[in-house]
């Protein structure tokens, strides 16, 4: 009688285990991978991943696209996936500028909260990339100043070191006339 009454309990041990089983290990190596519900800034994250995976090929082909589907219908996603690539491809096609001005445009604002977080976060970045990159303008205008201040000053300097040695070379030459006298 008793094994009659282990035989439920062990069954229920032998399906706890082998639904144990289907637990997969991950390695810790690498990056995580994203995965998205279809929405909100899982799905934007996501985007942007698989931008920053892409060929420059890619990049141009998908920006292609993507202005097609913007100008077809400039609804919240279009916007945004358009925003998000000029704002974080390839040099060859990044423009924050538009960037900015394509997420300003969004009207009206998008019903999800995490979508609205996404635009606030990335006109932060998009303004932040602006700013060091007319920081990094100003300083490349400032240090051509300042290398033309240079030449200058070295050809002063140079001017100014040929008087000296043509003066020494008159000091240094003799007197010629009558010496005898």
């Amino acid at each position: 009688m008793n094994r009659i009454k282990s035989i439920p309990l062990i069954a229920a041990a032998f399906f706890l285990l082998t639904a144990c089983s289907e637990f997969q290990y991950y390695s810790t190596t690498g990056f995580a991978p994203v995965t998205s519900k279809g929405y909100g800034a899982d799905y934007w994250l996501e985007q942007m991943h698989e931008i920053r995976t892409m060929t420059p090929e890619q990049r141009l082909v998908a920006y292609e696209l993507w202005e097609q589907d913007y100008i077809k219908n400039a609804d919240t996603n279009n916007s945004i996936k358009l925003a998000l690539l000029l704002a974080t491809g390839h040099e060859s096609i990044r423009n924050q500028e538009r960037a900015r001005e394509i997420l300003n445009g969004i009207d009206p604002e998008p019903d999800n909260h995490s979508d609205q977080e996404f635009i606030k976060l990335l006109l932060q970045f998009i303004d932040e990339q602006l700013q060091a990159e007319a920081t990094i303008n100003d300083l490349k205008a400032l240090t051509r100043k300042k290398n033309r201040q240079i030449k200058e000053l070295e050809e002063q300097q140079q001017a100014l070191t040929n008087i000296e040695q043509n003066i020494q070379q008159r000091e240094n030459q003799p007197e010629t006339g009558n010496v005898d006298q």
